[in-house]
């Protein structure tokens, strides 16, 4: 079953309440961040160790990062 089609059923104090497609969207985007951020802390640590200023090397790898997506 697919997110598009999928309905998620959550418990209140009114009984349970339908979560509709946008809600269960956000939720699920939300969760996949948070995880994907979580896979990323060693080269995160990786880079900030590397670095002689970490400050320095953290704003220019956003500088190309955003320029790259700019491009596209």
């Amino acid at each position: 079953m697919g997110v598009e089609s999928a309905q998620f059923y959550a418990a209140d104090t009114g009984g349970s309440r339908c979560l509709d497609r946008k809600e269960t969207s956000y939720s699920l985007y939300g969760l996949k961040r948070v995880n994907d951020t979580s896979f990323h802390i060693g080269d995160y640590e990786a880079l900030k160790n590397a670095a002689l200023d970490p400050y320095t090397a953290f704003r220019n790898a956003y500088i190309q990062n955003r320029n790259s997506k700019i491009a596209q």
